[in-house]
């Protein structure tokens, strides 16, 4: 049995899926409760915790709360002494804590293929630019009369 970590959990394996969503389900709270206590460490001194996506609690905008859950099944996995042939994850820090965790599993790092290559993007970034040279507009900054002012005003609503 093959576990792909990389895919939505929805698109999980049945087997998998049950496991994992089970996981999700008794740990949202501890989550919960373990980043409410980060918070509250963090009220005035760290505005970085406060813009991170862990800081707002929201389990689908970091990974973290995948991964922890990923642990859990492994774990569950593990103690139940399942035969699973390989995992893949895309995490190699991940990948690293759990070979050494559970060594019985094979855990296999998925690489992320690159869109573009080095060599498209400039040549996509030359062609733009000689593009732009061709067709530049030619703007004669002598006709505008020497006494023009250019003021910028922002007016904003006090409502």
């Amino acid at each position: 049995m093959i576990w792909d970590t990389t895919q939505y959990f929805l698109e999980y394996d049945d087997f998998f899926k049950k496991i994992y969503v089970n996981k999700i389900n008794i740990s949202r709270k501890n989550f919960f409760l373990l980043i409410q206590k980060i918070s509250n460490k963090n009220k005035n001194k760290n505005i970085d915790w406060w813009v991170s996506p862990v800081g707002e609690r929201n389990n689908y905008s970091s990974d973290l709360f995948h991964y922890l859950c990923l642990i859990e099944t492994i774990h569950h996995l593990y103690k139940r002494n399942n035969f699973i042939e390989y995992i893949i994850l895309d995490n190699p820090f991940l990948l690293k804590i759990l070979k050494k965790k559970y060594p019985k599993f094979v855990f296999k790092l998925k690489q992320k293929k690159k869109k573009y290559s080095l060599a498209k993007i400039l040549i996509k970034q030359v062609i733009i630019f000689i593009f732009s040279k061709i067709y530049k507009k030619k703007h004669n900054i002598k006709k505008f009369p020497k006494n023009l002012v250019l003021v910028d005003k922002f007016i904003t609503s006090t409502n």
